[in-house]
């Protein structure tokens, strides 16, 4: 710091500063009474935070012009991607989604110049290897606080939502697993700088703990990634590096890592791997055919749609058009919509089309470029060079396989900062000289300007949108209340503040509404007034908004309506059949106009939308994801010679059982109740004795529900003849005890009730 800076620039860098190190602290941040509360809570944080210290960096910049921006490769590379990426954003397919983003993702254009300035910000701030020390320290000791969470969550000490892999305050175990790749290599930088061998120890227990974390988070993706950057950096440290031990050990950690990959890709069934989560999953990812991977099928949609707009993209967070458009039918039984590639190469690929990729690349190869030229000068030490570049390669080869979050935003940005400031800061430097200055009133007003302007920017941007965050939080839990007019008012309060917030508060109220009318059997006047109201804001977000998702709510709603009120039959049709227009291949859509068939009477158009629902597919397991829906509208129809030739199909192009007798349980049951609403028997019976002989033939044993639902239509039909010769041909001891053997496998914490009913129905056999 220079001792001639007056008080106020002193208070402005020290701002500076703060806001910095505070930004690391951005993975601790959990906002509960927020909607997505890992997500909402770190993103508006961060976003406040970047908006405070860039104008007090301006304002320092205008007084001071030491800290004005300083031109290197980098800078350039990436002001030039920006560039692309506002091109990108203006003529997409959904500018204000792709500016904005959504609650959810909190990305979009918004987000990433908030990284521009923060790129800004860091790297014309932190100017010294002192500075720069105290940075990578502060981000290694807040890692170690999510870890030790982690391995908290890991050992039931701290609370995991839903059992399984630890996330720390991240929210996700592949976020808190990248997270810590970065500060192993971090954690490396360091160690390799230090003289003494106190400090080297403690920098090799906290490497040693934080790896063995990021063993637990299990994310595939990310081994992969940090495995790929330690060979790499193994490999230049053996060709570049004249110390005989740090060679040693670099030949060591490479031989390690192609020997362990090998033994894992090739012994899957060894107890080591079979006992470790992420082993278990790594190994078996290596003998899956890719084929059938819905993530490759992702990928293959990506680039389809890259062709459809190949130069400047669909625009960022607007790959479900994409999507939408070049579905692959084999994708259905997976997520109903994907909104990300799942590839952040492809992701940029298909976002911003091949001149923003272009520009994306550029600016890795361009902290690349400035790495090493600053190596070979002498001016940053191989290893460090080499781990610095090790951790991109990392990066890039783990976001093969994930997307981005805000933590790795943050991090990826400062390691670009730390290049580019000491590119142009460090002895060595080219430097520009400033000349001797003074400052003049309009640099003090431009630099009150600044901060005055970035505080209303604060407001601005986020005041509104944090209230939505929490307001449809509220909205939700009003539903508990039974009070429709509460819910409508608690959403309107949301709606009318008119952010980036209001299609996602629409949707959660449509979706709320479709899961009480599939949970619920007696709707009263209180869901009609909210379903009017959903109604109601979707026509108006489509209005503005054409997305898929959006049409395929609003078909549902106008199919609720139309089943209740007899209503908006012709709505809900028009509404599928212009999604069908959209996504052709978007099996949902089929359903759903099935669905409004049987219920305005159409069975033929029923079980037509179906059957070419059931043709969009080729592969086998989504074969088996469809076909129970499939062979459900064919019961409701009363179709049971298409239902007969459906299981006669399924079974002769799959080879597969139709359903597991246990874990099927309720469908069956539902299946049942559906077939008895068609009032014919006899159709009922022949699917029924086929489905029971298949039942038998797969598992030794019948479907306790099935066979008693065919004994009791044998015996209404007076045929106690064949009733009989059922119950001793099926329900016999040793079938009954096979069946009870098969239920008390499938027993686990989930499955006990679906269990408890099966045998209650096995029991109720003659």
């Amino acid at each position: 710091m220079n001792a001639t800076m007056s008080s106020f620039e002193k208070g402005f860098l020290f701002f500076v500063w703060g806001g910095i190190f505070l930004l690391l602290l951005t993975p601790l941040v959990v906002s509960q009474s927020f909607f997505f509360p890992f997500i909402t809570g770190k993103n508006f944080y961060f976003r406040i935070i970047t908006e405070l210290i860039f104008g007090a960096w301006v304002a320092l910049a205008l007084l001071r012009p030491e800290y004005r921006p300083r031109k290197s490769p980098l800078l350039i590379a990436f002001s030039a991607f920006i560039f692309a990426l506002l091109l990108a954003t203006a003529f997409g397919v959904n500018p204000y989604h792709s500016f904005w983003s959504n609650f959810e993702r909190m990305d979009g254009f918004i987000t990433h110049i908030h990284l521009f300035a923060l790129f800004l910000v860091i790297a014309h701030t932190l100017r010294s290897e002192r500075e720069w020390f105290i940075f990578l320290n502060v981000s290694i000791g807040v890692s170690m606080i999510a870890a030790a969470h982690g391995y908290l969550q890991s050992v039931g000490s701290a609370e995991i939502l839903g059992g399984g892999r630890p996330y720390a305050r991240l929210g996700n175990s592949i976020y808190l697993a990248v997270y810590l790749m970065f500060h192993l290599f971090f954690v490396g930088v360091l160690f390799s700088r230090m003289r003494s061998w106190m400090l080297r120890a403690l920098y090799a227990l906290i490497f040693i703990f934080e790896f063995y974390v990021f063993f637990l988070a299990a994310s595939r993706g990310a081994l992969i990634g940090f495995s790929a950057g330690v060979l790499v950096g193994g490999f230049l440290l053996l060709i570049l590096s004249k110390n005989k031990i740090v060679r040693a050990i670099a030949g060591t950690a490479v031989v390690f890592i192609l020997g362990f990959s090998a033994f894992v890709f090739s012994a899957p069934q060894n107890s080591l791997i079979v006992k470790s989560d992420l082993l278990r999953r790594l190994s078996s990812a290596a003998v899956e055919d890719l084929g059938e991977s819905p993530r490759v099928m992702i990928w293959e949609v990506a680039l389809r749609g890259v062709k459809e707009r190949p130069l400047f993209g669909w625009g960022p967070e607007n790959f479900l058009y994409a999507y939408a458009r070049f579905y692959d039918p084999d994708l259905f039984g997976n997520e109903p919509w994907f909104d990300r590639v799942h590839n952040m190469l492809l992701e940029w690929l298909v976002a911003t089309g091949v001149v923003g990729f272009a520009l994306y690349l550029f600016v890795f190869i361009s902290f690349s470029w400035l790495i090493w030229k600053m190596a070979r000068a002498g001016r940053m030490l191989y290893g460090t060079a080499i781990l610095f570049f090790a951790l991109i390669v990392a990066y890039i080869i783990q976001n093969i396989f994930v997307f981005d979050n805000i933590m790795t935003y943050i991090l990826v940005v400062g390691v670009f900062a730390y290049a580019h400031s000491t590119f142009v800061y460090l002895p060595g430097s080219e430097r520009t000289e400033y000349k001797k200055y003074s400052v003049t009133p309009a640099h003090q007003a431009g630099a009150a300007a600044s901060i005055m302007v970035m505080v209303i920017v604060a407001y601005m941007l986020n005041a509104k949108p944090i209230q939505v965050a929490a307001q449809i939080i509220t909205g939700l839990e009003a539903f508990k209340s039974a009070d429709s007019q509460r819910v409508i008012r608690d959403f309107q309060t949301a709606i009318d503040l008119d952010t980036f917030g209001t299609t996602e508060t629409r949707e959660r109220i449509a979706d709320t509404i479709v899961q009480i009318a599939l949970s619920v059997d007696n709707l009263n006047q209180q869901y009609l007034n909210l379903l009017d109201f959903s109604i109601s804001e979707m026509e108006k977000e489509l209005q503005e908004n054409s997305s898929p998702r959006i049409l395929l709510f609003l078909g549902k709603l106008y199919t609720i309506r139309a089943n209740l009120t007899g209503k908006d039959a012709d709505k809900a049709e028009a509404t599928y059949l212009e999604l069908q227009r959209i996504a052709p291949n978007y099996v949902q859509t089929y359903l759903g106009l099935a669905e409004l068939y049987l219920i305005t009477g159409k069975s033929d158009k029923a079980v037509e939308s179906v059957r070419t629902a059931y043709s969009l597919p080729e592969k086998h397991a989504t074969l088996g994801s469809l076909y129970y829906p499939v062979l459900s509208v064919y019961v409701l129809a009363g179709a049971y010679n298409d239902a007969l030739n459906l299981v006669d199909v399924y079974r002769t192009t799959t080879q597969s059982p139709l359903m597991h007798p246990v874990s099927s349980h309720n469908e069956i049951v539902i299946l049942i109740r559906r077939a008895q609403r068609s009032g014919a028997i006899g159709g009922r019976l022949k699917l029924f004795e086929e489905m029971n002989r298949l039942f038998v033939e797969d598992y030794g044993y019948p479907q306790p529900a099935l066979l008693g639902e065919m004994i009791n239509l044998y015996k209404s039909v007076g045929d106690t003849g064949r009733a009989a010769e059922l119950i001793r041909q099926y329900a016999t001891p040793e079938m009954k005890e096979r069946a009870r053997i098969d239920a008390e496998k499938n027993r686990n914490e989930r499955s006990a009730a679906i269990v408890n009913d099966f045998l209650k129905s096995l029991e109720a056999l003659p």
